[in-house]
């Protein structure tokens, strides 16, 4: 790659705490694709040195951390996974990822995929074999026996039981591992806020993944579940329906996130009595005490990534800016909608070499209108996207 310069009306770097909004400036990309400065046009444009004037907003890549690249969105995904052939699925995970980066998402976080597709597509992408975002796979989910998504994952009772699934997870080359704390809303005859894993048997998984460097997520969605969780030191907790001051408390801490997924309700709530009844049922459940839950996060200062769980009924890939949108209904600004889908994405993944526009980081770029940008509009669509230096878009 050569040295190349984009130069834009707006650029938003996501440096909260920081000058966060630059005008009429530019981002210098290096040929490692890296950003080598970022600054004024004209103080940045040099004689030979390409340019490409974007319109709208330049920001980072956006980071959606709660994906499903082998779930069809189908109304029963959980069953048509099951029932799928690899090769069907493998082709359909390519045809996600392509959608990802249409929507500006340069990396994902996949959380629960099924025979080693998801696993397999971090490796694709890293070598270019096929384009989409940077993935980091959880492999198979961990539940407990009879648990929530038990059929697609780990089904495990013990402490040992849950450290044997996580320890071949991490030898298949997942990037961080998936535990489900408290039942779910798509799992029939399970309730979302009961329990189900043991605070000693996520702590078995937690230290597993740390003696690697390894980060753990936590489908979280009771209160007493999310509690334990926290305890046990998981990363993230997914969903939190019930967050309780406790947990509010924890996840301020650094290291720790919050991922609302709020596209999956939303979605699910749209198709109204086109979902199973006992689907129905557990969203009239969940619906206000989450939105309660993220109205109380918020408030609190606690890290808010975005998170679409893409995959489930209704809710296809590239979907992030149902997620954005939904957050900004829930009173967060314009920038703090966007920087929850890069700056909040990278920390929830402890990755410090994205989500932000500052020399070093790589050069995960995407350029929308202002309007979608002040308005962060559901439908939005960058013009241009770029991952590690390349134009994919």
């Amino acid at each position: 790659m050569m040295r190349q310069l984009f130069s834009a009306p707006r650029i938003f770097t996501a440096r909260a705490g920081e000058q966060e909004t630059l005008v009429d400036s530019a981002v210098l990309v290096d040929a490692e694709g890296r950003i080598e400065a970022i600054g004024k046009t004209l103080d940045l444009r040099q004689k030979g040195l390409s340019e490409t004037q974007l319109d709208g907003v330049l920001l980072p890549g956006l980071l959606d951390v709660h994906t499903h690249l082998c779930l069809s969105a189908s109304m029963d995904p959980f069953g048509d996974a099951l029932a799928e052939h690899p090769a069907r699925m493998t082709l359909r995970a390519v045809a996600a990822l392509s959608a990802h980066i249409d929507a500006g998402v340069t990396t994902i976080r996949d959380v629960g995929g099924l025979h080693g597709i998801d696993l397999e597509m971090q490796h694709l992408v890293d070598d270019d074999s096929v384009e989409g975002p940077a993935v980091f796979a959880a492999g198979k989910l961990i539940a407990m026996t009879g648990g929530h998504a038990c059929m697609l994952g780990f089904e495990v009772d013990g402490e040992d039981a849950v450290r044997a699934a996580a320890r071949q997870n991490l030898k298949d080359g997942a990037r961080l591992l998936k535990i489900i704390a408290t039942g779910g809303v798509l799992t029939k005859g399970v309730r979302p806020g009961a329990q189900q894993l043991s605070e000693h048997e996520m702590r078995a998984a937690v230290e597993e993944a740390q003696k690697v460097g390894k980060t753990v997520a936590a489908h979280a969605q009771g209160a007493d579940g999310i509690d334990a969780a926290l305890r046990a030191g998981v990363n993230t907790i997914e969903h939190g329906f019930w967050l309780s001051d406790y947990a509010l408390e924890r996840l301020c801490e650094s290291g720790r996130a919050l991922v609302p997924t709020l596209a999956a309700i939303r979605c699910m709530e749209r198709l109204g009595e086109a979902l199973p009844e006992s689907i129905q049922e557990k969203l009239k459940t969940v619906a206000t005490p989450h939105e309660d839950s993220i109205r109380r996060a918020h408030a609190r200062g606690c890290c808010v990534a975005t998170g679409t769980d893409a995959g489930t009924p209704g809710n296809p890939h590239g979907n992030i800016g149902v997620e954005l949108a939904a957050l900004h209904e829930l009173g967060f600004s314009p920038e703090e909608c966007w920087r929850a889908a890069t700056a909040n994405g990278a920390k929830a993944l402890s990755l410090k070499d994205r989500g932000e526009l500052c020399v070093g980081k790589r050069a995960d770029l995407i350029a929308i209108s202002d309007e979608n940008f002040d308005g962060v509009l559901e439908s939005f669509r960058p013009h241009f996207v770029m991952r590690g230096g390349r134009r994919l878009r």
